[in-house]
């Protein structure tokens, strides 16, 4: 578990384990599978999550989770699925510590982190300078191509609405 900015954290597994019972913590789970994970919270065996108001994320308090596979297909990352996280992450912050955790650490929770960072203005405005600089805040940092198109699309997007 690294701090990358005040209070927000970005981690894997253990670190989940270590803080999801902690009060003084929030956490967003970036994973569907693995403990803790979307799967494990609404508890369905199919390869799918069932359909409904739970299908890309659950709240538990202090707690978001995400339907988020690690994918090389950007198109398996629902954009109303970053958006909730993007605005978790702020409210969090708002309060108190985060954590952002996948299952390893190194693509989804610090892609999300990374991207929340970049759209708040935490880092240079062209993208390879903040992905510079995000390595040297979260060296870990080793995402699958398709969050990582993803957040290069998202921010492409983002520089041009300015």
């Amino acid at each position: 578990m690294k701090e990358i900015y005040s209070k927000l954290y970005v981690g894997g597994d253990p670190d989940y384990l270590r803080l999801k019972d902690d009060p003084d913590w929030h956490i967003l789970r970036c994973c569907k599978d693995g403990v803790g994970g979307h799967r494990e919270t609404i508890g369905y065996q199919e390869r799918s999550a069932p359909k409904g108001p739970t299908y890309l994320f659950v709240e538990r308090p202090r707690k978001l989770i995400l339907n988020l596979v690690d994918t090389d297909d950007p198109s398996y990352i629902p954009p109303a699925l970053v958006d909730k996280s993007l605005l978790y992450i702020t409210d969090s912050l708002r309060v108190g510590k985060l954590l952002i955790a996948c299952n390893r650490g190194e693509s989804r929770a610090p892609s999300l982190a990374f991207l929340w960072l970049y759209l708040n203005g935490k880092l240079p405005a062209e993208y390879h300078k903040a992905l510079r600089m995000f390595r040297t805040l979260y060296p870990a940092y080793s995402p699958a191509n398709g969050i990582r198109q993803y957040v290069k699309d998202r921010i492409s997007a983002a520089k041009h609405r300015r």
